[in-house]
């Protein structure tokens, strides 16, 4: 009888997005390991993004309407509930660190803890920089519950290198850890590519949130060099709204709102450059723990990159070729125009991007993991 393997999530698996795909990754190739899967996640469940990988793994509702921004009480009761379900033999592993903070408090179970991110430690590490003492009480609150969770778990595993040296100059412990980057899945892309030669359209893929820069688009639409700006996800209902404005008023973007993954890799696909435009009020510490997923997925298909600087996956892909550093619209511009209008570069930075993207799929990024659990 194999053994068996819990996970437990409280963002619904139904969304596409990185925690939907991070979560059904670790479930599928564990289960590809031998492991007999379980996911426990908030109601109701209906057709996942991935269920063709997740056919061998049981998805366990527990609850309604229940997600990582719902009162405690309610995040409380869901993870009450999914211990009581879960046999006291069987690997457990949490997603999302204020969630194994909830989990420590009511149980004292051994646990794998899955940071994903931390959104109320890093503005504690940000206040602590500009030596501000106090910040919000809800941040200050989550912020206990992240640090509990990575303190409390028997092997925390984190997404970059950097979120590791943040965690320590906070000073919070943790007893072993493990660096497991996002991935892609090979089984998406179908080995399809970016074409030969450059055609002229540029893509933005991914959450549309505020720190996402729009005059940056605009400025990018208006280039002779470029034929579409075509941008993909949902998003902050605030930040969508200018992205329709900005498709409302130039006839070079299109705005496709959240796709299906086959519709996103066609337009990947089918495009020259991958962007990734951040304004200037993101702090350094969000860019140097995020571990952006479209990034792997531009590399996949052989996309050049242009983005804002700081991940530590961009870092690479910077060093290999494949990906190119702006610091504002105007070096924005200026790079994607090079890449567009030189045959050359394009050339090159698609074929280093195509080489990067052979090893960014989340079997070679889960892989030492699962290794160490044997």
């Amino acid at each position: 009888m194999s053994e068996e393997y819990c996970i437990i999530d409280a963002s619904n698996l139904t969304s596409l997005n990185g925690a939907t795909d991070r979560t059904s990754a670790f479930a599928n190739l564990l289960s590809k390991s031998g492991y007999n899967v379980k996911v426990y996640t908030p109601g109701p469940i209906s057709e996942t993004p991935h269920s063709e990988i997740l056919e061998d793994v049981e998805i366990v509702p527990v609850g309604d309407n229940v997600h990582l921004k719902s009162k405690g009480s309610l995040l409380r009761a869901f993870v009450l509930a999914v211990l009581q379900k879960i046999p006291e033999n069987s690997i457990l592993q949490i997603e999302h660190a204020a969630l194994g903070g909830i989990a420590s408090l009511l149980s004292n179970r051994e646990f794998i803890l899955d940071v994903h991110e931390f959104q109320s430690l890093l503005s504690k590490f940000r206040l602590k920089q500009e030596s501000i003492r106090f910040g919000r009480v809800e941040n200050r609150v989550l912020g206990y519950l992240e640090k509990r969770g990575i303190e409390a778990c028997s092997e925390v595993i984190f997404t970059t290198n950097n979120a590791v040296s943040i965690i320590e100059k906070l000073d919070v412990g943790y007893e072993n850890k493990s660096i497991v980057p996002n991935g892609y899945f090979p089984h998406i892309i179908q080995n399809r590519q970016t074409q030969q030669f450059a055609n002229g359209r540029v893509v933005f893929l991914g959450s549309l949130k505020p720190r996402l820069d729009i005059e940056c688009l605009a400025e990018i639409s208006n280039l002779e060099a470029v034929s579409e700006l075509s941008i993909i996800g949902g998003g902050d209902d605030e930040v969508v709204e200018k992205v329709r404005e900005l498709s409302g008023q130039s006839d070079s973007v299109r705005y496709y709102g959240k796709q299906p993954y086959n519709e996103v890799v066609n337009v990947l696909s089918n495009s020259s450059v991958g962007i990734n435009p951040f304004r200037s009020i993101v702090s350094d510490e969000y860019m140097k723990t995020a571990s952006p997923v479209k990034l792997n997925y531009y590399a996949a298909v052989g996309l050049p990159i242009v983005a804002t600087p700081g991940t530590e996956i961009f870092k690479n892909l910077e060093n290999s070729g494949a990906a190119r550093s702006a610091d504002n619209s105007r070096e924005h511009v200026e790079q994607i125009k090079e890449i567009l209008e030189e045959e050359e570069i394009y050339q090159m930075m698609r074929e280093a991007s195509l080489e990067c993207g052979s090893e960014m799929t989340w079997e070679h990024r889960l892989r030492p993991f699962i290794s160490s659990l044997e």
